[in-house]
């Protein structure tokens, strides 16, 4: 009798032992605080798993958890709308969705942040919203034309400084039997970003910007003003030199065009360049700005590309604020401009990239203008993006250029 009841007693203590060990686990996971963070460029995923790695690793009681999907532009405003926000996200601050999305009340505001003093002011003061910032800016994009040295040099070409030497360039490349330029139609946004580059440099960006709100107001039409429908050529007159099949490639087939030396060329934004260089470690590229009928009207198109804004109802914001405020240290930003090729915000901060010294010195010129769609109503440049892309998909210009006085008018 008394060795059963020894025997119990030992059976109780091990099903003690179990289950204050198990409320033990529970208590210890239960202090584990899980943030996801919806990082909406797929060419930073590697980066961002390396520097939430390094964050981790100095904060092991928060967990970031990184969610990278396609359309994920669409994505976020449809959880916006439904209620369920991430903790943190990837914005583009200077879009007039994150205007609107600030003043619906989707993100906390960061005002009164010490890690905003590591920005630098003026990219800091453009995306502010009734004197208040919503967002840390991490580092800057622009666009241009990626060319491979190997191929130009082979076949005796210069880095082309007007529009008809790019086109030129291309037609010489092509009789020899090289594809000119990768060309990735089926996503409308990559037709989109150069039309939105190209009308930039060609009007120039205040009488842009006033085409633009008059073609909103009605007080313009699209099929009457020469520069758009110059801009239509120049689509569809690049189209002549790319893959037969440049509709049924996307962004990312086009990279692979590119990296794999099947093309001679590749416009696109510096944010390519990570994918590039995955694609083919070895290869050796370069860039040069987007030239303009004239060179001395050439200009280079930017905007904030990395920028992260807090949900204002995440049940983290301490948490959020110090993942934040990691992502503005001169020391991380300079692993994310460096890894990426991109220009920084970051007070302290050089990239030493060659390939983008070309953009960067007319950047910091001044001779730049913000992607004009920053000042078009929400929605509009997703209209824009498909209207471009059903001109190459038709060939119809005055079609093209009527869809785009239909989209712009506003409703009254």
């Amino acid at each position: 009798m008394k060795i059963l009841c020894s025997t119990v007693k030992v059976v109780l203590i091990l099903i003690m032992s179990v289950v204050i060990a198990a409320c033990g686990s529970k208590k210890e996971k239960s202090n584990m605080v899980e943030l996801e963070f919806f990082q909406q460029k797929v060419e930073t995923v590697d980066i961002f798993n390396d520097i939430i790695s390094k964050f981790e690793e100095e904060n092991p009681g928060i967990k970031i958890i990184q969610n990278n999907i396609p359309d994920s532009r669409n994505i976020l405003m449809t959880r916006m709308a439904s209620g369920d926000v991430p903790d943190i996200m990837t914005v583009w601050p200077n879009a007039i969705e994150f205007r609107v999305q600030v003043e619906e009340g989707y993100f906390l505001d960061l005002s009164e942040q010490r890690f905003l003093n590591n920005v630098r002011p003026e990219f800091l003061e453009n995306i502010k919203v009734a004197g208040k910032s919503y967002s840390l800016p991490i580092s800057l994009n622009t666009v241009g034309v990626y060319y491979n040295p190997k191929i130009f040099n082979k076949f005796g070409l210069s880095i082309p400084e007007t529009y008809g030497e790019l086109i030129a360039a291309a037609k010489k490349l092509k009789q020899a039997g090289i594809t000119p330029f990768a060309l990735g139609d089926k996503d409308s946004w990559t037709i989109g970003i150069v039309a939105n580059a190209m009308i930039g440099s060609e009007m120039g960006k205040e009488k842009a910007d006033k085409f633009f709100k008059d073609l909103s107001a009605g007080k313009t039409s699209a099929v009457k003003n020469e520069r758009l429908t110059e801009m239509a050529d120049r689509i569809l007159e690049m189209r002549k030199y790319g893959p037969e099949d440049s509709l049924a490639l996307g962004y990312m087939e086009a990279i692979h065009m590119f990296a794999t030396e099947r093309s001679a060329m590749f416009i696109n934004g510096i944010w390519a360049i990570p994918s590039i260089e995955k694609a083919n470690p070895n290869l050796e590229f370069d860039m040069f700005p987007l030239p303009a009928s004239k060179k001395e009207d050439t200009k280079v198109i930017y905007g904030i590309d990395m920028s992260a804004s807090i949900s204002k109802d995440t049940e983290h914001p301490e948490e959020a604020l110090k993942f934040l405020e990691f992502l503005s240290r001169p020391e991380i930003a300079e692993i994310y401009s460096n890894r990426n090729n991109s220009p920084s915000t970051i007070k302290g901060v050089e990239v030493k990239s060659d390939k983008i010294k070309r953009l960067t010195a007319i950047l910091f010129e001044g001779r730049a203008f913000e992607w004009l769609h920053f000042k078009w109503e929400a929605g509009l440049e997703n209209q824009w993006n498909n209207a471009v892309q059903t001109l190459v998909v038709t060939g119809d210009k005055q079609g093209y250029l009527k869809e785009l006085d239909k989209s712009f008018l506003k409703r009254k």
